[in-house]
């Protein structure tokens, strides 16, 4: 089933960008904030992106919107594709104090490719990519949509601001081959591996590995066979960990 976002209301606010990871949007005495730690991540890399939305008025309010009080939404800029949330829950109140943010993390939210959105279609495989938060290279812009009332008063406010970046390969050695995992369940064998892995003792001494894959801000070099695998932390090049044989097996059809 295809998802949406049903945005009313008028006015989006004074909208202030300083720079492609930040962007300030203001009406009254509500200021949106739509924040990324980095303009650039590398595949696989937690995306820290945070939205607060601040009151500077004297007294606690209650606000009044639909589902959440913010919606993000995610366009892959390169390839054109929209991924749309949806306002799929009832009218909720979320109480306000001066000068303490709301603040929420970025999450991707979206559904199957839906014509009106606008943009490219997208396959399943792709959206599945996204939803597991592991975004493929390109550029991306997010943009954060608030739209409430106070509760007793008739303005309704509607504050949207945006943020761009780009998210690159990580950089491998010649003849390493990188391996994208594409989905939540890719990522899960991936994870399983390490956190399965057993520490070699020894002085360590490898030629270059042969794959390198990405897990939240962790790189890692894999070296595999038939019969055994062996992965190198990024951050640490002085230790390696055996895999056990079943996740030897689980990884194999990841690699040539």
């Amino acid at each position: 089933m295809a998802l949406f976002l049903a945005a009313c209301g008028t006015g989006s606010g004074d909208n202030e960008n300083k720079g492609s990871n930040e962007s300030v949007a203001v009406q009254d005495n509500f200021k949106l904030e739509l924040i990324s730690e980095k303009t650039q991540y590398k595949v696989g890399e937690e995306l820290k992106i945070t939205a607060n939305l601040t009151y500077s008025g004297e007294d606690e309010i209650d606000i009044e919107h639909g589902g959440s009080w913010i919606f993000l939404n995610t366009t892959n800029v390169t390839k054109g594709y929209k991924f749309t949330g949806a306002m799929n829950q009832p009218l909720i109140i979320t109480k306000v104090k001066p000068n303490e943010p709301l603040i929420e993390p970025y999450h991707f939210s979206g559904g199957t490719y839906f014509k009106e959105n606008g943009g490219n279609p997208y396959t399943d495989n792709e959206f599945e990519q996204m939803a597991s938060m592991n975004f493929p290279p390109g550029k991306y812009r997010i943009e954060g949509v608030t739209e409430f009332n106070i509760i007793g008063e008739k303005t309704r406010y509607r504050l949207k601001a945006e943020i761009l970046f780009e998210v690159t390969k990580s950089e491998a050695s010649a003849g390493t081959e990188e391996i994208q995992l594409l989905t939540a369940e890719e990522v899960e064998i991936f994870e399983r591996a390490v956190n399965n892995s057993k520490k070699e003792a020894g002085i360590v001494n490898m030629a270059d590995a042969q794959y390198q894959f990405i897990l939240g801000e962790e790189s890692y070099f894999l070296w595999i066979t038939e019969e055994s695998g062996t992965i190198m932390n990024e951050k640490d090049t002085h230790s390696i960990y055996r895999l056990s044989n079943s996740s030897v097996k689980e990884m194999k059809p990841f690699v040539k």
